[in-house]
């Protein structure tokens, strides 16, 4: 069975990244970065909603930002 989308329902999600302040509108180049004893990146998806430990961003710039300094993090 499929799980029909409410077409007037807007998810709105602010950027995790440092300095962005992009917030999503419905926009499908977004991702979601989650940091537990891994760094992991997936599409994002509204309908998939958000766990505690994910993080939402715009784009690959973003995403880059962010796994540069989970990279930061595990030089120390």
């Amino acid at each position: 069975m499929t799980k029909l989308r409410n077409p007037h329902l807007v998810t709105t999600v602010k950027c995790a990244a440092p300095g962005c302040t992009n917030v999503r509108r419905e926009a499908n180049h977004w991702f979601v970065i989650s940091i537990e004893q891994r760094f992991t990146c997936r599409p994002y998806s509204a309908a998939g909603g958000l766990r505690s430990t994910d993080e939402p961003v715009c784009g690959q710039a973003c995403a880059q930002k962010l796994f540069e300094r989970y990279l930061a993090k595990q030089a120390l």
